[in-house]
């Protein structure tokens, strides 16, 4: 599956950032951007009492302090240029265009000394010329781009930590089922698995328990087995424990609906993995280990398979042959899916 999690992390990110539609008023924050209090006082008295006159809401939940000043851009013919906001605004913050020149946010607004506007009607009207108006275009574009540097670096240390956090409860996993499963029978059924040796083909988290699929070479023949939910084991983090999926449903751990749906998923998607990698990963990602190993169902059961040294992306550009179908029971050539009926060419 791929990486949606970052994308997400990063939408939700900017969002906050550059509408602050719900920012707590912060004071340093108003001093640090460059106008003097009484000034910055009197942007958040007019703000405010224009938006109070034509929202009731507003007007019955707001006060000039709930106003935040989130960054200044410039005073041109006497009309203030800044990004303001207050609880009950929404600003996305979209890049804009106006006259040729990109802005990349839309959440700005100019004060004349007497009405609110938007940049737009502040340069339609006069207010600010041209060059002002490509003056305000590199401050604020300025600040976009410290912005992303900041959220990227943010993200980057959000991603580390939950795949550092995923590594530790996949590496306690395999050490609860090593010494409950082999070590603690004697070590007699399977000699050969070490910790080491064992590889978590799918798991998933609620937050106190893992269920996942654990596999190690001579457990079991990968391909002459039909993956099912007993194959999984469910993992409760707080005491280290294993316990079979019977196990784990007699004590009512996999009834919840949206976990037990999740593991159903996931029971397929070994299938899936497994089916893969015993017919074809070899010649498409040689090297790549069955634990590395990751579908995306690019579209109606079409699969193409990558791994974390091998993403998809500019270095290995998907191809429409490198796509298989599943049939349910095996992967086939799109070719095959098409001489089948289970594909028509629209859909290829």
């Amino acid at each position: 599956m791929l990486p949606y999690k970052k994308i997400w992390i990063m939408l939700i990110c900017v969002v906050l950032l550059l509408s602050g539609c719900t920012a707590p008023t912060d004071d340093s924050a108003d001093a640090a951007i460059g106008l003097p209090e009484q000034e910055i006082n009197l942007l958040k008295q007019t703000f405010y009492e224009y938006y109070a006159n034509k929202d009731e809401l507003i007007r019955e939940n707001c006060t000039p302090d709930s106003v935040s000043v989130i960054a200044y851009y410039g005073t041109y013919n006497g009309a203030y240029v800044v990004s303001i906001t207050m609880p009950y605004l929404i600003s996305l913050g979209d890049s804009i265009t106006i006259d040729g020149v990109v802005l990349q946010s839309g959440s700005i607004s100019v004060y004349n000394g007497e009405t609110w506007m938007s940049l737009q009607a502040a340069y339609t009207n006069g207010y600010l010329t041209k060059e002002a108006l490509v003056s305000v275009a590199d401050r604020v574009n300025a600040r976009y781009m410290e912005q992303m540097a900041a959220l990227e670096s943010q993200n980057e240390a959000i991603e580390s930590k939950m795949e550092a956090e995923k590594k530790q409860r996949i590496a306690a996993m395999k050490e609860s089922y090593f010494n409950q499963y082999v070590k603690g029978n004697g070590g007699t059924s399977h000699p050969q698995i070490t910790v080491e040796a064992l590889c978590v083909l799918s798991s998933y988290s609620d937050g106190e328990y893992v269920i996942g699929l654990i596999w190690g070479e001579g457990l079991f023949d990968l391909s002459f087995r039909r993956v099912t939910e007993n194959d999984f084991v469910c993992y409760n983090m707080s005491n280290g424990e294993i316990l079979a999926w019977s196990e784990a449903v007699e004590r009512g751990i996999l009834t919840d609906k949206k976990f037990a749906a999740r593991a159903r998923s996931m029971v397929e998607y070994c299938r899936q993995k497994i089916a893969y990698y015993v017919e074809y990963a070899q010649n498409y990602l040689p090297g790549v280990t069955l634990e590395a190993l990751q579908l995306h169902d690019v579209y109606n059961n079409c699969f193409i398979a990558y791994s974390a040294d091998r993403p998809l992306g500019v270095n290995h550009p998907p191809r429409l042959e490198d796509v298989y179908y599943w049939d349910g029971d095996s992967f086939i050539t799109l070719n095959k899916a098409l001489s089948e009926g289970l594909l028509n060419e629209e859909a290829l």
